[in-house]
């Protein structure tokens, strides 16, 4: 009884007014009695469709008229250690990926126009809440949960703004696995191995006891990875806990924290690559991070129609670097290395508030929020020790680039969004979002001059910088639905705001320099589209978007007066990005009318055809120009089959041509510019469950393509990052 009254409870976040836009009977109140009606739950069955839909209205966000794509893990085409996002999302249209590490132990991923670096332009999330070092003043995510323990990913694009914050790319929240309903105490382990010496182990135990459910992670990752110089090792740990008070009271308090040291080889020129994509000249970089993060959710139906999640969320992490970050042209002599050491301290509350009702005869929800953040992220760089191994102490810091910083920041916001049911079909959804947002630079760096005798001098100036800014964004959004058919028309207009970030600021690189005027980027996101489907056997979702950019940020390649190839970090121009995402999913074995003893068979195509270009009437070097790392197309297909207990996928992926630069830049004899030449990468995964065993087997680059999928300008290049050759990992679990 107790478990159908936490379902029932989770139900709730669906249930309006006396006539619920969404199909679910009313609750009836007598006296300070709240009675529930029955509700039936039914559990999803996977493997059905690659194409889920999240609700219209959740317990604290409204995806109505928005372009909202949803992946379960346990659909997606992979062996799931390998943390491979090509293959995690494959149903979600546009993904740009770059490759440029083993083992996807960071994110780094675009769409429509922006770039994939660590999700910088997405709102990064787990369980609701924030992930990314500073959501606003450094949203880059050091951390990437592993899909092992993810349960499903929900993908919000540019009109999460009004709900999540201000990110041109919308929103990618990880939804973590929870434990059992079913029974007090199960489990799962699963070892993994592969080429190149990957190896890894997890393990998850949880259940339900009486009102309470829990779950607790552990997976240790590591390999040796196909070029020298690459080795990593990795642990993650994740527990989670709920407990329902009463039927209208529930707590959930998780926490986590992964660690990783991995090696980084370097990049590599265009004739290297061209000759050997496996070299490596650089054996003294190492990369760390140490994410550590906890949050406390409270759930509380406080009246008949009106419930409130409250959620409390801290970050205490860390990342530190240590090598030679000079071109890759240049040879590594043995000098002191480059070391980067930052800390963050971040902690913040998001407290929403939902109220299902009806104005007459039309029902609404309407959803506010209060948002409440402050962190404070250091940041020393420095000379360190001239040694070759993982250490990142300081070596000199009075006499070689370098700057000690401190940036607190600082972010308010408010924010409300309705879902007006105004006839049985048709849904308006207005929203708008105010940010009070501060960004701030405190702290000194190191200058290198001279004296009148021409002897070196360096002095040390302090910086004191801040910025403060209201924001007000707004949107509107439609849908209408023909009758009982389930094909839907949406259409979603929402303002953008991109802030200048702490790195922004200041940022000392023998590669990339900041232009001191450098200010926030605006815009707005047009989304206009039709999903459904067609009895269960063809599934599409397909939509037009468009992206207006002023003063994007971006980078641009120069030379200085002592003929020094640089890249300069600015406000480039207005640009735009426009172009059709198309996601279909084809049922073949029931368009056929095979029989429920045959096997079933499912074609998926994800196509992105995007125009993306500057628009700059004052720096022709630009003006009409592809935007960076804005491929004009992008495919993913493939098809997936079981029989009996017998499964199996191929999966195509085709990424056209890009540019690293906003010049559009064909060659750099440094190459951290230049061209990113269009690639295609096959992968194929084979299973067999048997009684509580699973086995899985993966392909990955199936015909061993060369290619790459990034030019860095600094860490963990500089230079081209070679995307691996083919590999196989196979998997094992054995189900407790």
């Amino acid at each position: 009884m107790r478990f159908i009254l936490a379902i029932v409870l989770a139900a709730t976040a669906t249930i309006a007014g006396p006539k619920s836009p969404h199909g679910v009977k009313p609750r009836v109140k007598n006296g300070d009695t709240i009675k529930l009606e029955a509700v039936e739950v039914f559990e999803r069955r996977r493997g059905e469709s690659r194409i889920t839909r999240a609700p219209d209205v959740g317990v604290s966000v409204i995806n109505a008229a928005k372009k909202v794509e949803r992946v379960y893990i346990a659909d997606a085409p992979t062996v799931l250690a390998t943390n491979t996002a090509r293959q995690a999302f494959s149903s979600i249209a546009g993904i740009n990926v770059w490759e440029s590490d083993p083992a996807g132990l960071q994110l780094s991923i675009g769409a429509r126009g922006l770039n994939p670096n660590r999700m910088i332009n997405f709102n990064a999330r787990q369980n609701g809440y924030d992930i990314s070092a500073d959501p606003l003043g450094y949203p880059e995510a050091y951390y990437t949960p592993l899909l092992q323990a993810v349960d499903h990913i929900d993908v919000v694009r540019g009109a999460g703004s009004l709900r999540y914050g201000s990110q041109f790319g919308g929103t990618v929240n990880f939804i973590m696995k929870e434990g059992s309903r079913n029974a007090p105490l199960s489990g799962q382990v699963t070892l993994t191995g592969g080429s190149y010496g990957f190896a890894s182990g997890y393990a998850e135990l949880g259940g339900t006891s009486g009102s309470t459910n829990y779950i607790g992670i552990y997976q240790y990752r590591r390999a040796d990875a196909w070029r020298a110089n690459s080795a990593f090792d990795q642990h993650l740990g994740y527990a989670a806990v709920s407990h329902q008070f009463t039927p209208a009271l529930q707590l959930k308090i998780d926490a986590t924290k992964m660690t990783y040291l991995s090696q980084q080889p370097g990049g590599v020129t265009d004739s290297m690559f061209n000759v050997n994509p496996q070299t490596s000249t650089r054996s003294r970089n190492w990369f760390t991070s140490d994410w550590n993060m906890a949050s406390a959710t409270l759930d509380w139906q406080v009246a008949q129609r009106t419930r409130i999640r409250s959620v409390v969320f801290y970050n205490s992490s860390e990342r530190k670097s240590v090598g030679n970050t000079s071109k890759i042209t240049v040879a590594d002599n043995g000098s002191p290395r480059t070391v980067i050491d930052d800390t963050y301290a971040n902690l913040g509350n998001e407290t929403t508030i939902r109220h299902d009702d009806s104005l007459g005869a039309m029902p609404y929800s309407l959803l506010a929020g209060l948002r409440l953040y402050n962190g404070t992220s250091a940041r020393i760089q420095a000379q360190g020790t001239p040694g070759t191994d993982a250490d990142y102490s300081l070596y000199n810091n009075q006499t070689a680039d370098g700057f000690n910083m401190r940036h607190p920041n600082a972010n308010t916001a408010v924010f409300a969004e309705m879902v007006l049911q105004v006839t049985p079909s048709l849904k308006i959804v207005p929203g708008v979002r105010y940010d009070n947002i501060s960004t701030s630079a405190q702290g000194t760096y190191n200058l290198k001059g001279t004296d009148s005798s021409g002897a070196t001098v360096w002095t040390y100036p302090s910086i004191s910088q801040q910025r403060d800014r209201g924001v007000v964004l707004s949107g509107v959004g439609a849908s209408y639905t023909f009758g009982g058919s389930g094909i839907e028309l949406y259409a979603n207009a929402t303002q953008n705001y991109r802030a200048v970030n702490f790195s922004d600021l200041r940022v000392t690189s023998p590669t990339l320099v900041v232009d001191p005027y450098i200010k926030d980027a605006s815009g707005y996101t047009i989304d206009l589209g039709t999903r459904g489907s067609l009895d269960g056997t063809i599934n599409w979702d397909v939509s037009l978007f468009a992206i207006e950019y002023r003063d994007r940020i971006g980078e641009l390649s120069k030379t200085n007066e002592q003929g020094v190839a640089y890249r300069l970090r600015t406000n480039l121009s207005n640009a735009y990005s426009r172009g059709i995402e198309w996601m279909n999913e084809v049922h073949i074995h029931r368009a056929l009318g095979w029989s429920s003893k045959s096997p079933t068979l499912s074609w998926l195509i994800n196509a992105t055809v995007l125009e993306s270009r500057y628009q700059s009437a004052s720096n022709s070097a630009i003006d009409g120009k592809r935007l960076e790392y804005a491929p004009e197309s992008n495919l993913r297909t493939g098809l997936t089959t079981s029989w009996n207990d017998i499964r199996g996928s191929l999966l195509v992926s085709h990424v056209g041509k890009q540019y690293a630069d906003a010049s559009n830049k064909e060659f750099d004899a440094a190459a951290a510019s230049g061209v990113i030449p269009a690639y295609t990468v096959v992968d194929a995964v084979i299973g067999y469950t048997f009684d509580r065993y699973r086995f899985d087997l993966g392909i990955n680059n199936l015909f061993d393509a060369r290619y790459f999928t990034r030019r860095a300008d600094g860490y963990p290049g500089p230079g081209i990052m070679p995307a691996e050759p083919r590999s196989v990992n196979a998997s094992i679990s054995v189900s407790l």
